[in-house]
């Protein structure tokens, strides 16, 4: 048989890309359909690598980026989109959702007023115009908006903000709070006139089908009938006050980490909440690098969510980067651990770091990140944690998929199916002495 042709294989090579694509292309909008967001996001990520102009697999990751609460990376997904194709409505609906969940309602107003205009007939996009109109305090035409999209329950929520404003409230009472925000949704393909409290189901997008993309809204306070039991806003504050600690962290009751750091800290961007302090990325913004053997490689530590490096003593309130997931932080006292490096989600500047890979059998390895020195260190998990000493002279042997890391002198290996009871495959074998911290089932 004649060897391929240059040209048969560059066809053969397209192929087998195209064939990738659309592999995790799909993948990701099923895992984004059963709202297992950050696998979506890996998915996407390396569709998108793949392919990195097509419009229906950066729509989905807009769409990711949006429920992960990485709004900076989603409005700049959906401007390109806005950009590249002007007419299409899609994109211009999310973005303008973008901008009210970011507080930019004069922005979402300026693309809504042009988008009802290219679509006069879309009951989403006068809905979503109506709520940018009510947040500039215009319920005048926030009125007529809603009234054009078919949002009737709203429409009486202006007539009532109206009526307060011709006829201020008395001063014992005050007005009713505003209810929840009605839309819930990103744009899809014209849905049906429905009920605000009804969420619109699921509609597809080109080939891939798209879920619900929406966290819930935070609810509103209930109202204060008198004020003569409020407490005054110093005292007030002083209750809610987060206390950070003087080096290292703290995990505060509501799940979030109180972080502080004299000399930087390296973490997920998407997991700052808040900061004090000038929080300086390095030069260029890059990535820390992952590093093999003390040598950079070209690959982001922490893969498809890299971390980065940040310099100056600040002090960061850091969140979970996916819906259901936790932290856990400890302190390193100038000793060393090897964890996962998917579950890396920050670590102090002054450790160093080393990327290696853990055998689990079967030709297969798992990423894993050496740390060593003095300070703290966070994982983020799906599953609650926990730890198991290891003594010497002894061996805990235990499912691969369980272990999230080690620390102190222990030293893994492959259980070959002659040591494993009843044949099982996937176990690992830890002697030494140290702690194995592990995922627990639930």
């Amino acid at each position: 048989m004649a060897p391929f042709s240059s040209d048969a294989k560059r066809a053969r090579g397209n192929e087998i890309a195209s064939e990738d694509f659309l592999f995790h292309l799909y993948r990701g909008s099923e895992l984004l359909q059963d709202n297992r967001v950050h696998e979506a996001k890996e998915e996407l990520e390396m569709a998108i690598r793949l392919q990195p102009l097509d419009p229906q697999g950066q729509d989905l990751l807009g769409v990711v980026y949006f429920r992960l609460g990485m709004y900076p990376r989603a409005i700049e997904i959906f401007e390109q989109l806005v950009h590249e194709y002007p007419e299409e409505r899609t994109p211009r609906i999310n973005l303008a959702l973008c901008y009210l969940k970011t507080g930019q309602a004069m922005n979402a107003r300026q693309l809504l007023e042009e988008t009802v205009m290219l679509h006069p007939d879309n009951a989403r996009a006068w809905g979503y115009l109506g709520l940018a109109f009510e947040r500039l305090g215009d319920y005048m035409k926030a009125r007529e908006a809603f009234t054009r999209g078919g949002q009737e329950g709203m429409t009486r929520r202006m007539d009532e903000l109206l009526s307060e404003q011709a006829t201020p409230a008395p001063r014992s009472r005050r007005p009713t709070t505003r209810p929840p925000e009605p839309f819930q949704e990103l744009e899809d393909h014209d849905p049906p006139a429905r009920s605000p409290s009804v969420p619109p189901p699921p509609v597809s997008l080109g080939a891939a089908r798209i879920p619900s993309m929406l966290p819930p809204s935070f609810s509103e306070p209930p109202s204060i009938e008198s004020t003569q039991s409020l407490l005054p806003a110093t005292d007030f504050a002083r209750q809610k006050l987060l206390i950070f600690p003087s080096g290292g962290a703290v995990q505060h009751e509501s799940g979030l980490l109180l972080v502080s750091t004299p000399d930087g800290f390296a973490c997920r961007q998407e997991a700052i909440r808040g900061l004090i302090g000038a929080l300086n990325a390095s030069p260029q913004a890059d990535p820390l690098p992952r590093l093999l053997r003390g040598r950079p490689q070209q690959e982001g530590l922490g893969g498809s969510s890299p971390l980065y490096g940040y310099s100056g003593a600040n002090r960061l309130i850091l969140g979970p980067t996916s819906e259901g997931a936790r932290l856990h932080a400890f302190l390193l006292r100038d000793d060393v651990a090897f964890l996962r490096e998917e579950l890396l989600l920050g670590f102090d500047s002054t450790l160093t770091y080393e990327n290696g890979r853990l055998a689990v059998g079967d030709g297969e390895a798992v990423a894993l990140v050496q740390l060593r020195g003095a300070g703290p260190v966070v994982l983020e998990t799906r599953r609650p944690l926990g730890a198991v000493e290891v003594l010497p002279g002894e061996t805990f042997t235990v499912r691969q998929e369980l272990v999230l890391g080690w620390h102190g002198r222990l030293a893994p290996r492959v259980l070959p199916l002659s040591e494993s009871p009843a044949g099982q495959r996937g176990l690992l074998a830890f002697e030494g002495d140290g702690s194995l911290l592990i995922e627990l089932p639930v």
